[in-house]
């Protein structure tokens, strides 16, 4: 059983951002299971501009963004047990 509160990104809510680069770190499981993530970025427009799989990942702003512009990237994690139990995070970030 995974505890939501496991799934957590480093920087909760970044609400002003300048362009550069951002790490998150991924999630753990109380119980030692294994677990599998993916992290997927949405655009202002809401459509998905990146993905990728794994505990960590990091974020660019994108050199065409312009201020207010919003980001969001969210973390899907799901433990490998008999009954997987999957979790979401999110941070939404906001060019200045």
């Amino acid at each position: 059983r995974m505890d939501p509160s496991s799934v957590y990104p480093m920087k909760p809510l970044i609400e002003l951002a300048k362009n550069g680069d951002y790490d998150f770190v991924g999630a753990s499981d109380p119980d030692g299971d294994e677990l599998c993530a993916r992290w997927s970025l949405f655009a202002p427009d809401g459509t998905v501009i990146w993905e990728e799989k794994g505990l960590e990942a990091s974020f660019v702003v994108p050199a065409d963004a312009v201020a207010g512009d919003r980001y969001v990237l969210t973390l899907t994690v799901k433990d490998v047990a008999e009954r997987p139990m999957t979790r979401y995070a999110q941070v939404a970030v906001t060019v200045a």
